[in-house]
């Protein structure tokens, strides 16, 4: 079901209708600490924190205790806050707190009524919430130049067992519309990493702690870009965790191995994660190391680890990985009508071989980048790469494709990947309502006509009333489900749930970024190109060897001379031009 959340407006003033017989505290600009405890602020249930409009260095909340019919708000009051501090660790931070939320909504004219702009460099967030805090919303935040995490929020073990797993819950972690960038570390960090405990030594002796759990996660409307690590990582919850309608672009800038994901639900998670846009960033998509029944729905990922260690197969960067994790046994991983194109290394990597009824449908998956280790070893499947043994899975209805061109997106250029009606992926899809997905990524309902469609995104007429969806009587466009020839290497795919179009000899050949003649050559031939982008060119044999680089080519015609370096046969040419990848072939025959 489509989430539906107030308007701006009628949020604003829901929050002073309710709390207008309740009692405000004005907060100046001096402030800096609020302890309920210590310094006796006697802040009630249902009260309202109303932080004065004003640039201060910060927000520390300590025992503040709300309930869940009562919530502590607290509120930007008379326009926006703005928090910085270059010698401080957090913007604003909470310590056994709950039922608090946080809200930048004061002034209906402004989106962020919270505008935290500097931390120190270092360990430092934009919000920190630690010490058994439980039952917090954060929403219109702008959080920039942080040192480490955007918002930083889970509770350590600790020796007396207090704040671990089986003593305390991180109950109803809700975290939504901010606008997090240009962060050190992680724009979000919710829940611990180390699900499956830790050594500390207590009292003298080494024990393993274990963490507490989350359960009732909502991470959603969430603007993530410019991350020095992964755009969002979610650990340790176990129950009703939920990742939807979040857009992380240009995450792990840092390139650091294991911290170079779009967005992670790490050890311990189960739940969801759909409607979100992952665009240009160095490193996985989506990374699952989560517990099991894990449903991936609806996702747009495009150029996962665009510039991650181009050259470097060692590293690779795939549009969604699935690992064993945590899995516990007889679990499932869903993976359903995602769009993925242009990862550096496979669409999807599925190495799980402890879950089962496993399903991947109606996923795009297009111009992957190991694609030339699959013409050399066909096990090595560039779309979907089952990388271990025993795996359980069922897959059916994908749409495989090389050329970007294949696929009839609306504007791929300028990022539009909606269907046009010509798409081979329109009314191609497997029926998956008895699931629950019954609408797109841009929540029409699913499906159009009569058929799923295949993607992310169901194909909508101009035309159409989505008021009258349900009667509607489309043409079936009977795409069938067929064996496709992979003729550049001589290599026959039979795969009878999936439409691969392949044709790697005459389907390369069809994109328009660069050509090249003679083809056949002798070895000696110009390289044209055909838009204005400064590019790096890779020439590949039919093994996967490099035989010939060259960076930074600036010439739109120029000459490759290789004549005395290889052999007669089939060679591949790959450009990059740091935000696509285009390969097509020739034939040396002197």
């Amino acid at each position: 079901m489509k989430k539906v959340l107030l308007p701006f407006s009628l949020l604003f003033f829901a929050v002073i209708l309710i709390h207008a017989q309740n009692f405000k505290h004005i907060i100046a600009p001096s402030v800096t600490y609020l302890d309920n405890v210590k310094l006796n602020v006697k802040i009630q249930p249902g009260d309202t924190i109303c932080i004065q409009s004003s640039t201060r260095r910060s927000l520390n909340f300590v025992n503040v205790h709300g309930t869940q019919e009562k919530p502590v708000i607290v509120i930007n009051y008379g326009g926006e806050v703005i928090i910085q501090g270059v010698d401080l660790r957090w913007g604003i931070a909470f310590n056994n707190c709950s039922f608090m939320h946080f809200t930048g909504t004061g002034s209906p004219e402004i989106k962020y009524g919270f505008r935290i702009l500097k931390t120190m460099e270092g360990g430092t967030s934009g919000i920190s919430g630690n010490g058994k805090s439980t039952n917090i919303e954060i929403d219109h935040f702008e959080i920039a130049n942080v040192g480490f995490a955007g918002i930083f929020f889970k509770s350590d073990p600790v020796c007396d067992l207090s704040a671990n797993r089986g003593n305390f819950i991180q109950y109803q972690t809700i975290i939504h519309d901010n606008y997090i960038h240009n962060t050190g570390g992680e724009g979000l960090y919710i829940g611990h990493s180390f699900y499956d405990g830790y050594n500390k030594t207590c009292d003298g002796q080494t024990v393993t702690l274990y963490p507490s759990t989350l359960s009732g996660v909502r991470i959603y409307n969430n603007v993530i870009d410019s991350t020095g690590w992964d755009g969002m990582q979610v650990g340790s919850a176990t129950e009703d965790c939920e990742i939807y309608n979040n857009r992380v672009t240009n995450y792990a800038i840092d390139k650091i191995s294991m911290q170079n994901v779009g967005i992670q639900m790490g050890a311990g998670t189960t739940g969801k994660c759909y409607n979100n846009v992952i665009q240009d960033g160095n490193g996985n998509g989506i990374a699952i190391f989560g517990n099991g029944n894990i449903d991936i729905y609806n996702n747009l990922i495009v150029n996962p680890g665009k510039d991650y260690w181009v050259e470097d197969k060692s590293r690779p960067a795939h549009g969604i990985f699935i690992d064993n994790g945590s899995t516990i046994p007889g679990t499932y991983f869903n993976v359903f009508n995602n769009t993925i194109v242009s990862p550096k290394t496979d669409g999807i990597r599925f190495q799980n071989n402890i879950s089962v009824n496993n399903n991947f449908y109606n996923n795009i998956i297009v111009n992957p980048g190991s694609l030339l280790d699959y013409l050399r070893i066909p096990a090595k499947n560039p779309w979907i790469n089952l990388n271990k043994a025993n795996i359980v899975l069922t897959k059916s209805n994908n749409l495989y494709e090389v050329n970007i061109d294949s696929v009839h997106f609306a504007d791929y250029a300028n990022y539009n990947y909606k269907l046009l009606s010509t798409s081979p992926a329109v009314n191609a899809g497997f029926d998956v309502s008895s699931l629950g997905i019954n609408y797109d990524l841009d929540y029409n309902l699913r499906p159009q006509g009569n058929a799923y469609d295949i993607g992310a995104y169901e194909y909508v007429s101009d035309s159409l009333s989505l008021q009258n969806t349900n009667s509607l009587q489309l043409v079936n466009k009977n795409i069938p489900n067929i064996e496709s020839l992979i003729s550049g290497a001589n290599l026959i795919k039979n795969n009878i749930n999936n439409k691969i179009n392949l044709q790697i000899v005459n389907a390369l050949n069809l994109t328009t970024d660069f050509d090249i003649y003679p083809n056949p050559s002798n070895g000696q031939f110009r390289f044209k190109r055909n838009n204005a982008s400064i590019i790096n060119i890779s020439i590949y044999d039919l093994m996967g060897n490099i035989v010939y680089r060259e960076n930074n080519i600036k010439d739109f015609d120029k000459e490759i001379d290789i004549s005395n370096k290889l052999n007669n046969g089939k060679y591949f040419i790959t450009t990059n031009n740091g935000s696509n990848r285009t390969t097509k072939s020739i034939i040396i025959n002197r």
